[in-house]
């Protein structure tokens, strides 16, 4: 009984790290849509519009241009929704924009202060914060650091800080990772401490709905692609039809030329053959009849 609880603890194990392996290769071999430096680059062009006109206005120029940017990739106004976040003991908002099983793009932000845990992550975050303060600190220091409008906050996988948001901080956030690994973390308040199924449900929906987007996108993608092979696979049977009717062609003329060319062959050696062969009886005959001769007169001449 030991030695079976120990085979099925090594094959758990052992399973958890091809799971792992697997995932790490994935992620770092993969082509991604967005990255950390174009998303962050696009946001601080606005942050003087988060000043002057607030930070509605500046989400929506951010917006517009990241659907230019990536066009497809961007949830449309009907499917955007902003819901609540509880995490680590914090309480955001978010109004997630693009969500796939290794990246999301999401406006964050909180109305009230807010402090917590950051959460430990299997994905790299970025966020670039609009309007606010944001202080961090990080694990293994004794010191936190305050981010203002436009400065851009790195929290690494596996990194562990603690957080906190002054009123009306508003950022556009941006993470590249195994997603679905985040979402045990995000959701474990609503879950465990506010037993808010409704946020839940949100939270869900709008993840759903973020994931069929991409989904459609590559199925159009694919077909895009699929349509081109069709039409490569075709002109390339249209060739090879041309070549090969081409080589029958050039096979039967070749296959008739060598057969006249055998028959006149045949037919001369058999004429030569016919001539010699006659010319070869003729003299024989000759040969036989003047032996024939010879042979008589001597026979005579030995009688008489």
């Amino acid at each position: 009984i030991r030695m079976a609880s120990v085979s099925r603890i090594l094959f758990f194990v052992v399973l958890v790290g091809v799971f792992i392996y697997g995932i790490n290769f994935w992620l770092n071999n993969k082509t991604y849509t967005f990255d950390a430096n174009s998303v962050a680059e696009i946001s601080r062009k606005h942050v003087v519009t988060a000043k002057t006109a607030g930070h509605e206005r500046a989400y929506r120029k951010v917006l517009d241009e990241l659907r230019r940017r990536y066009p497809g990739h961007i949830l449309p106004d009907a499917d955007l929704q902003w819901v609540f976040v509880n995490a680590g003991g914090w309480m955001g908002s978010m109004c997630l924009l693009h969500a796939s099983l290794t990246e999301y793009v999401l406006f964050f932000g909180t109305a009230v202060d807010t402090v917590g845990h950051s959460g430990r992550y299997w994905a790299n975050i970025s966020d670039t914060i609009l309007t606010g303060s944001f202080r961090q600190w990080k694990e293994g220091t004794t010191d936190s650091q305050v981010f203002k409008a436009g400065d851009t906050i790195h929290h690494l996988a596996g990194d562990a800080t603690s957080v906190q948001w002054s009123a009306g901080t508003w950022m556009v956030e941006y993470g590249r990772g195994f997603i679905p690994s985040t979402l045990g973390f995000a959701l474990s308040d609503t879950v465990f401490g506010t037993n808010d199924f409704i946020t839940l449900f949100y939270t869900f929906k709008v993840y759903f709905r973020a994931l069929l987007l991409e989904a459609s996108h590559y199925l159009i993608y694919l077909d895009d692609i699929g349509g081109q092979l069709k039409e490569f696979f075709e002109v390339a049977f249209t060739f090879t039809s041309r070549q090969a009717a081409v080589v029958a062609d050039w096979s039967v003329n070749k296959a008739s030329w060598l057969a006249t060319v055998t028959a006149e062959r045949f037919s001369l050696a058999a004429d030569l053959t016919v001539k010699h062969t006659g010319n070869a009886v003729d003299f024989t005959v000759r040969k036989v009849q003047q032996a024939s001769s010879y042979v008589r007169k001597v026979y005579a001449d030995y009688t008489s």
